[in-house]
């Protein structure tokens, strides 16, 4: 599968791998937070990220753009204007670096435009005429302008997909003013030609990618602000869509997520109802492009978007909601609504800065933070010998502890035992293979299993 969508897949989304604790990434009104994610789920503290005074991000992008593994953060930041991108270091990010992405840059999306193994980005501008901006992957997460396009008037929110299925990245975009989903299909090399232009309801906001009738086309939520409905297209092939239904929630719905939340293996959406609300809208998937009635969850006052991970890591998928609150700044936060099984949702926490949030409009969930470690190297001094042998055999008989289990499993199968010290040595002194990855430098683990670091 394309780089490009396994992490647009992984962006907006993170189940729990291997006993791991997913973190969160918020917005604020100067700049960005990121909250480790633990055992406790009290996600407290945070570490902020400033961007600039009153820049305002509303959306935030997760993507892997310098192929490092790891994933990156891009803000779209409407009143900078500029779109920022963070560089994820394994447990730190370094930005932010600032681009042009237009006037009003409210929402961006990953994807390889041009074929060249780089995440691109697409940012959408809410401006009169509307504009998309897409910027080129120079190569190690540094962007230039590639193009222009003009999709409609008022483009809030922008996806990437392979819509047609031909391994090219093409993008779906709304426009609130003209009221219109339009499909653009990418030719690979950096251009788009509209395929398919759908009327929406009232004011659409957002739009969510997902399977919603069980094959393997992706299927488009959108989400209308001022009819308060979700509305769902299902893919027909060759980058056309026909309309599904319309699915009633409650007040002004701002943002979706479509995930699969009652392993079911259908598509199902977690709808934020925005102002005048103080819940959240769950919607089951039917299998044709339809949904049950909105099932909804106390969170706090206006739920301006939402993000689905497996908070304690018991297998099923949570949900995170940034509450605005609009201009009594004093209860924004972001809530945790536990899954307690089959399809029910129960607030477990609230959480925010120590200093509370300015302004938080936007939440996302993932593995920010991952701990770097180097394959093999149990006792962690930098290197892979002898001493290193020793130290797992001692771990496997009880007689020492080590700080990095994920490194100690020196051949990778998910398990310290006397196999890895074995391993060790063959490499040392029998011409066995090295380690697997992350090798020979340090990195993140691409194993999900049970191991962990410390």
């Amino acid at each position: 599968m394309r780089r490009w969508l396994a992490v647009l897949l992984a962006g907006s989304v993170a189940w729990a791998a291997g006993g791991r604790y997913p973190d969160v990434v918020t917005s604020d009104r100067d700049g960005i937070w990121v909250f480790r994610g633990g055992e406790r789920g009290d996600y407290a503290g945070g570490v902020f990220h400033f961007i600039g005074t009153r820049v305002e991000p509303w959306h935030i992008c997760v993507a892997d753009l310098n192929g490092d593994g790891l994933p990156d953060l891009v803000s779209s930041n409407r009143l900078g204007p500029s779109v920022s991108v963070f560089l994820n270091k394994g447990g730190a990010f370094d930005g932010p670096f600032n681009y042009f992405g237009g006037g009003t840059p409210y929402a961006a999306a990953a994807g390889d435009f041009d074929s060249d193994g780089d995440l691109d980005l697409a940012v959408a501008n809410p401006e009169a005429n509307g504009s998309l901006v897409l910027l080129e992957n120079q190569g190690g997460g540094t962007f230039t302008q590639m193009a222009v396009l003009a999709p409609g008037s008022g483009t809030y929110a922008v996806e990437c997909a392979d819509v047609d299925a031909n391994g090219v990245a093409d993008l779906l975009v709304v426009n609130a003013d003209s009221e219109d989903l339009v499909v653009l299909l990418g030719d690979g090399a950096g251009g788009f030609v509209e395929s398919g232009r759908y009327a929406t309801e009232r004011n659409p906001k957002s739009l969510a990618v997902g399977r919603f009738n069980g094959d393997a086309l992706p299927d488009v939520a959108v989400v209308n602000c001022d009819s308060s409905t979700v509305s769902s297209y299902i893919n027909a092939g060759g980058g056309a869509f026909r309309f599904a239904g319309s699915h009633p929630v409650v007040a002004q719905p701002r943002h979706a997520v479509a995930r699969d939340l009652d392993g079911d293996g259908r598509d199902d959406l977690v709808v934020a109802c925005g102002r005048g609300s103080e819940v959240v809208a769950v919607l089951f998937g039917l299998g044709d492009g339809r949904f049950t009635p909105a099932e909804l969850y106390y969170t706090g006052p206006r739920p301006n978007a939402v993000a689905v991970a497996d908070a304690d890591a018991d297998g099923r998928p949570d949900i995170f909601a940034a509450n605005w609150s609009l201009d009594a700044e004093q209860f924004a936060c972001v809530s945790l609504l536990g899954n307690a099984g089959g399809r029910s949702f129960a607030k477990r926490l609230d959480f925010k800065p120590a200093a509370g949030f300015s302004k938080v409009t936007f939440v996302a969930a993932g593995y920010f933070t991952a701990p770097l470690f180097l394959r093999g190297d149990a006792n962690g001094d930098g290197r892979v010998n002898l001493s290193d042998a020793v130290k797992i055999l001692y771990y496997v008989f009880g007689l020492a502890q080590i700080a990095c289990a994920g490194a100690a499993d020196a051949n990778d199968d998910g398990a310290v035992d006397v196999a890895d010290p074995i391993y060790v040595l063959e490499y040392l002194f029998g011409a066995g293979p090295p380690p697997p990855p992350p090798f020979p430098r340090p990195g993140p683990d691409p194993t999900p299993d049970n191991l962990m670091c410390r």
